[in-house]
């Protein structure tokens, strides 16, 4: 963003000169341009991080003073948001590209806000959805059943329901077994313990790994051999 990069530098730039006094004079015009750009900033990340555009439209109603002054307190508080969300599109930028379209959404949000065990309960959901709504249409009659159970029925050793990979050669039938493991042990490693009650804080760099296994795991279901993509599996969220 422009306005973004063009608020970084004018808070920088300025950072001393307000500092030096309890309230700074400043142009009208150009507190009406810096006002205009927070404003811009914050229609732009409205949707994603509502939270932040709310607090940058509080804060910006209260910046200059009805003598065209600087708040000390408000340019601060400003400054510190303007680089918070500097952060979290470099954040953005570098990891998530590489990410399942499906995690880029609620998934992404809630992880580039902070909240890493909820971005990996969503991813966890998303990825449990996909699976019951590929085990309803190979089986209407079926019994709503989840984790352990669905996994086990769908990646079976003795009668596969979903097959990853042609099983014309070794090579594939050894890549059939290990993703079906994997799938195993996502349930037992990731599901089951986002089913319960987590008592340790989830920190950045665990939630993305587990976020990144996830998706390699919706990957490789949409390039399965069968059944075929479902319609309503493409969007599970």
């Amino acid at each position: 963003m422009d306005d973004l990069q063009f608020l970084l530098n004018w808070f920088s730039r300025n950072d001393k000169l307000v500092h030096a006094q309890s309230f700074t004079p400043l142009p009208p015009q150009q507190l009406a341009d810096i006002s205009a750009r927070l404003v811009n900033i914050s229609n732009n990340i409205n949707n994603e991080f509502p939270e932040l555009a709310q607090r940058i439209r509080f804060l910006n109603t209260k910046l200059a003073l009805n003598n065209y002054c600087i708040s000390v307190n408000i340019f601060d508080r400003l400054a510190e948001l303007i680089n918070a969300i500097k952060n979290i599109y470099d954040k953005d930028k570098n990891n998530w590209k590489y990410v399942h379209n499906s995690f880029c959404r609620v998934v992404r949000t809630k992880f580039l806000q902070g909240h890493y065990q909820d971005a990996v309960t969503e991813a966890t959901n998303i990825l449990m959805m996909r699976l019951k709504i590929i085990n309803k249409h190979i089986d209407n009659d079926c019994e709503d059943i989840d984790g352990s159970n669905l996994v086990g029925k769908l990646f079976s050793a003795s009668n596969t329901e979903i097959t990853l990979f042609d099983q014309q050669t070794r090579t594939n039938k050894d890549k059939q077994a290990g993703y079906s493991e994997f799938f195993r042990g996502w349930i037992s490693a990731i599901r089951n313990r986002n089913a319960h009650p987590y008592g340790e804080k989830m920190d950045e760099i665990s939630a993305f790994q587990e976020i990144a296994f996830m998706s390699i795991l919706m990957k490789v279901l949409d390039n399965r051999v069968s059944p075929p993509i479902f319609k309503d599996e493409e969007n599970p969220c």
